[in-house]
């Protein structure tokens, strides 16, 4: 209760207090209402109306230009439904980030991503950035699994690695990272990944591409994920992508999708891109998936015009069934301050193998955007739900939304 209301302060201070000259302020509060049908069992429902509260600060020059604050957090209640876990409150990040010249040192909650280390942790991390190359390093508890505001606790689990980043051999942009990550599980037993990564991206000409990375995991002594990306311009309109991945199951030991039947498994697919017009592009895209006694094929066609309307027809073949579907987006301005958007989706697939009819699934979106100030954006939607297990789910989401700066530079 008390860090709710520490954070509510901060919230406020920051929204309606001016600050010191040399301080600056940038942030972001948004609050949505979101209101839903679900089926308790075949006679009774439930409606629930869960209301969100987010907020993204980050506090700039405090005592100095070195100095820095940056949080993202996000509390969330139901109105219509009582729960234990209501109100919630989780902080995805907390940190002070320190910066002087080619050194950041960032303390508090953070997400790191960095090669073969990733995940969120309450702890530190160092960054050193010189000419053509880059070192991080990082340690600290892992963030409880709910996010919420306490700390984490090292016992129960945490993560530590190095990153070296180079772009001075034979042109190319390489990272060498190693990282160990530790989990208490449920059983009282750890669930512990020693990694070691290597990546390398190289541009060819300014226009082709070749990224590869190799992830090997050090306590099993085993290859957990290989992967190749190339893109190839071949005409000035014309483009061509492709990709492999060979992986083992992603899926930890305490995840409920545990108890399914998982091997390594193998993704070779292409990607085919055409600029018609300065506004259209043709897409078309091909993946075979390769399981221990299986395989599976996706194939994708997609026409957009621009960043406002996409039009899209998909299928899956082999295993987990065959399945077609088209999938379609818009955006239309209204007006300088108002906009339309849509999305739409029509899928029908086989429940069970050798179905004789194919169930279907329809859903989508219409909703509406308003920005009545520069600050300020208010969004609402109605979203449309239809499949074998609904046969009608409407919901409605309200979300509004406000930037406030104040600092240097401010006009």
């Amino acid at each position: 209760m008390q860090m709710r209301i520490a954070i509510l302060g901060l919230a406020l201070l920051a929204g309606f207090n001016r600050p010191a000259a040399a301080v600056v302020v940038d942030g972001r509060l948004t609050s949505s209402v979101y209101s839903y049908v679900a089926p308790n069992d075949s006679a009774t429902t439930t409606t629930f109306l869960r209301a969100n509260q987010g907020l993204r600060l980050d506090l700039a020059h405090l005592g100095g230009q070195a100095l820095s604050f940056h949080t993202y957090m996000q509390g969330s209640t139901d109105f219509g439904e009582s729960a234990s876990n209501d109100p919630r409150l989780r902080l995805y990040d907390a940190y002070f980030s320190w910066k002087k010249d080619a050194n950041e040192l960032q303390l508090g909650r953070q997400r790191i991503s960095a090669g073969a280390g990733l995940g969120r942790i309450d702890g530190a991390r160092i960054s050193r950035r010189g000419k053509g190359w880059d070192l991080d390093l990082y340690a600290g508890a892992l963030a409880p699994l709910d996010k919420g505001a306490g700390l984490g606790s090292w016992s129960e689990g945490n993560l530590w690695g190095v990153r070296v980043r180079t772009s001075r051999l034979l042109g190319a942009d390489l990272g060498l990272s190693v990282a160990r990550r530790q989990r208490e599980l449920a059983s009282g037993e750890d669930l512990v990944r020693q990694l070691a990564s290597l990546e390398g991206r190289r541009l060819f000409r300014g226009k082709h591409s070749l990224y590869a990375r190799l992830d090997y995991d050090q306590k099993d002594a085993e290859l957990q994920r290989a992967q190749v990306d190339a893109r190839l311009a071949l005409a000035p309109r014309l483009s061509l992508q492709a990709n492999w991945l060979r992986r083992l199951p992603a899926v930890y030991e305490g995840s409920f999708f545990n108890m399914f039947p998982q091997d390594a498994y193998q993704e070779a697919g292409a990607s085919v891109y055409f600029q018609a017009t300065g506004q259209v592009q043709l897409a078309a895209s091909f993946a075979q998936i390769l399981y221990a006694d299986d395989n599976a094929q996706r194939l994708g066609l997609t026409l957009s015009t621009g960043p406002h309307y996409s039009l899209g027809y998909y299928r899956t073949m082999g295993y987990a069934r065959a399945s077609d579907g088209l999938a379609g987006n818009l955006y239309y301005s209204l007006g300088r301050k108002l906009s339309l958007n849509g999305q739409l989706d029509l899928a029908t697939f086989e429940r069970y193998e050798e179905a004789e009819d194919r169930d279907g699934l329809a859903s989508g979106g219409l909703g509406l955007s308003w920005k009545p100030v520069r600050a300020a954006l208010i969004e609402a939607q109605v979203q449309a739900l239809r499949n074998p297990a609904f046969s009608s789910d409407l919901r409605f989401l309200l979300r509004g939304s406000w930037h406030f700066f104040k600092g240097e530079g401010e006009k």
